[in-house]
């Protein structure tokens, strides 16, 4: 594998607390968000189970498969208490502030086949009031808005790794090499989070083979360090 970009940040933070091990339960990107699979495994979280929520993968110096996750069977770190670099994207024209709360990214009609792990801001565009849903709290300002997620044209075929794009929007969207994002079907059940292997003003090229077949939008995944709850 060519592609050797590591994330743009350590999912670990210096105020990072307790670690325990547990086994993928399927493939997790560095930095997810997960929930309980089964006897000590793990996999992305999900809205609906958030009270199955254990903590966050952190890093590790292994090789792997595709540079950033862990697949299925692989050990994983998890972080389930202090501060982590977590992965947030956006689903509204609303950037979020420090000391807003965040819970499982909601981004399809129903309930999502299968999770990504990401967080986004809680509530109706009300990060700072608490619901049965919030798992962290963010501890910095982050930049996200609708200028983040835009639809992709035409919509990309299932096994391939490229995405043909409007002209300018991978820039509009802050993009780059290495950046993890979410590929979506908003009007069905499915997601996937990959990660930015090459850019151009109309395309996108991505690390691990396309599954959603019928995406309508693309998604710019940030980290930015929150506090687990």
């Amino acid at each position: 594998m060519a592609f050797t970009i590591a994330p743009p940040k350590d999912v670990r933070t210096a105020g990072t607390g307790i670690v325990k091990s547990y086994i993928a339960g399927a493939r997790i990107p560095f930095g997810a968000a997960v929930i309980r699979a089964g006897a000590g495994t793990v996999k992305p979280a999900i809205l609906k189970d958030t009270d199955l929520t254990i903590g966050f993968a952190l890093e590790d110096e292994e090789e792997h498969l595709y540079p950033g996750f862990y697949e299925k069977y692989e050990p994983v770190p998890v972080a389930i208490s202090g501060t982590v670099n977590a992965l947030i994207a956006a689903i509204d024209d609303y950037d979020l502030l420090a000391g807003d709360y965040l819970e499982h990214i909601d981004i399809t009609s129903d309930t999502m086949a299968s999770g990504v792990g990401v967080l986004a801001e809680a509530g109706s565009h009300v990060g700072e009031t608490m619901t049965t849903h919030v798992i962290a709290q963010l501890l910095e300002d982050l930049a996200l808005k609708d200028e983040t997620y835009k639809a992709p044209s035409p919509t990309p075929t299932a096994g391939e790794s490229t995405i043909a794009m409007t002209d300018g929007d991978p820039t509009i969207m802050g993009l780059h090499v290495g950046d993890y994002i979410i590929i979506r079907d908003s009007d069905g059940t499915t997601a996937q989070i990959n990660r930015v292997t090459a850019i151009t003003d109309t395309q996108l090229t991505v690390l691990i083979p396309i599954t959603v077949a019928a995406a309508d939008y693309i998604h710019a995944v940030r980290q930015a360090e929150v506090r687990i709850l």
